[in-house]
């Protein structure tokens, strides 16, 4: 049964909308509402930039340079390549979230079988401190993309993943079919 989440309050307070198939007024709507859609968001040998906050090995890090600056909360990054294609699920009204994807890890010699074990893997070697190596890899991930002057700049994933939901969102007030 398709669910729709809205924002029903200024508080950010969220309520769910139960709809069965028949109450919409065109049968693909609840479709649409529903159906996984995976799509590629970037291509393979993509290299990304992981931001951490080291208590070891820090020497070995990329610091922060002009490009880099706005994430000031990160105090060093390791970079990660992608040895596949990174594909994105998007599941009708929920957060859409990534497929597994081989990356290597150039700092550390190591192939891996997705961005989540990237960062337990660095985190473990780099951040030892900490109780737990597991992250939000949208929050934690950085892309290079063009710039509006053209010169390339780092973003968060997480621009990407709000950037396809956008798409399936505007795909679907159009009444188009995601596919």
């Amino acid at each position: 049964m398709p669910v729709l989440s809205l924002f029903l309050s200024e508080e950010g307070t969220v309520g769910d909308l139960i709809l069965p198939a028949w109450a919409f007024e065109k049968s693909q709507d609840a479709f649409l509402l529903s159906a996984p859609l995976t799509a590629p968001i970037l291509a393979k040998g993509v290299e990304l930039l992981v931001g951490l906050n080291p208590s070891a090995h820090s020497n070995e890090l990329l610091r922060i340079g002009p490009e880099l600056r706005i994430f000031a909360h990160f105090t060093g990054f390791a970079e990660v390549r992608l040895e596949e294609e990174l594909r994105l699920t998007l599941r009708g009204t929920k957060k859409a979230s990534l497929e597994s994807c081989r990356c290597s890890i150039p700092a550390l010699k190591r192939i891996v079988s997705s961005l989540n074990e990237a960062y337990t893997e660095l985190s473990l070697y780099y951040e030892p401190h900490r109780h737990s190596h597991t992250g939000n890899v949208f929050r934690h991930f950085f892309f290079r993309s063009p710039s509006k002057s053209g010169e390339p700049r780092w973003q968060l994933l997480e621009l990407k993943r709000q950037s396809m939901e956008w798409k399936l969102a505007t795909r679907f007030h159009k009444g188009e079919s995601p596919g």
